[in-house]
């Protein structure tokens, strides 16, 4: 009798262990069959993707970029259609998705090739790529503190807008954001307190005023050599810098159209380093007044005139050749070339850079790593 019941005791413990089991069993099997069987991914895993696709095009197709400056945008469909990436209706089981990757040439030096630098912009229903240009355009406003469309471009304007970005541990206010997507920032902390802009012999007035010439000046021999100091200027820093042609037309001291460089004449190319042009500091002010880059009411409502008080512009003035504009207290003003004055770096770079956190604001700024 009891052999009986141990035997019915062995059974109905099997029993129930294969009650409890079995399905959990075939529950973990299934849950590993939808994690790897089915190939699904996220987004941003899926972005890495196309990163790596792109680079596998653009040297297997022989359409890298040689000259620093050029570039070429990959879409997302070649990659597909080509093989290099499955779709993202496979991978993410969305098929509402757009987008590219930029692969641009930076930093070339002498003989130094430079790097590739690849950006990337994915767009969905529900998802898109967590970049600059697409956190900024989340301020884009028609009042108050933001982001403005102006023209063929985006401006920050305002007493306290959420322009900070953080590069590689410095900070910067995001200036404007341009019709191809080119991002113009300046550094929030001045490089020199005490620099003259030129300091060459100037016939007209037989002093040593300086030539107000930006492309043969003294402070652009000095933004040059910054840059090519691996100290100052570190590789990762060279492979996000876009080299942008600047307008170095001169100004009359009685013109104060807020246009600068709209039909420029004067173009200087391929700039790494750079300073605020005159318009600038004036276009970033909210204040109705502010009708002309002369007047005082620029100041008002005008996150720039808190940066630095004494800064150089790389605008010249066109009535002489020995003065140049500069920002002093919150003013646009001009003096001669060879005065001391500070000056903030300005430079590019491509707003579909990843943006690893913040909200743009000083608190938490865009940071890019």
């Amino acid at each position: 009798m009891r052999d009986a019941l141990r035997k019915l005791d062995r059974k109905f413990l099997i029993l129930a262990g294969c009650l409890i089991f079995i399905p959990l069993i075939i529950i973990i099997f299934l849950v590993i069959i939808q994690s790897c069987g089915s190939g699904k991914t996220t987004y941003e895993k899926y972005e890495k993707k196309m990163i790596a696709a792109a680079t596998k095009y653009v040297k297997k197709s022989n359409s890298i970029p040689v000259l620093e400056g050029e570039y070429v945008i990959v879409d997302l469909s070649i990659l597909e259609n080509n093989g290099y990436i499955k779709s993202t209706e496979k991978l993410l089981d969305d098929d509402s998705c757009t987008g590219s990757v930029t692969v641009r040439r930076n930093g070339v030096v002498d003989e130094n090739e430079g790097y590739l630098n690849y950006t990337v912009n994915l767009t969905c229903d529900n998802y898109s790529t967590n970049n600059l240009k697409n956190l900024a355009m989340k301020d884009l406003v028609t009042e108050d503190s933001g982001l403005y469309s102006v023209g063929d471009k985006y401006v920050f304007k305002g007493t306290q807008p959420n322009n900070y970005l953080k590069l590689f541990g410095k900070m910067y206010r995001i200036i404007s954001i341009d019709k191809e997507g080119i991002a113009k920032i300046i550094r929030t902390e001045s490089e020199a307190q005490h620099l003259y802009w030129d300091m060459k012999y100037n016939s007209e007035i037989d002093e040593s005023y300086g030539l107000n010439i930006y492309e043969d000046s003294f402070i652009l021999e000095k933004l040059n050599s910054y840059y090519m100091d691996e100290k100052r200027t570190k590789q990762n820093l060279r492979e996000k810098l876009v080299a942008y042609d600047v307008c170095v037309d001169k100004k009359d001291i009685n013109d104060y159209s807020l246009n600068y460089g709209n039909n420029c004449t004067n173009i200087l190319k391929g700039q790494r380093y750079t300073l605020l042009n005159v318009a600038d500091f004036a276009n970033a002010s909210l204040d109705k007044e502010c009708t002309g880059i002369n007047s005082k009411s620029c100041k008002n409502y005008n996150y720039m005139g808190r940066m630095a008080l004494y800064t150089w512009t790389m605008t010249a003035v066109s009535n002489n050749t020995y003065q140049v504009y500069y920002l002093e207290g919150s003013t646009i003003r001009y003096q001669e070339a060879n005065r001391y004055n500070g000056y903030n770096i300005v430079m590019h770079i491509d707003s579909n850079e990843l943006v690893s956190s913040g909200n743009g604001s000083k608190e938490k700024p865009y940071v890019i790593e």
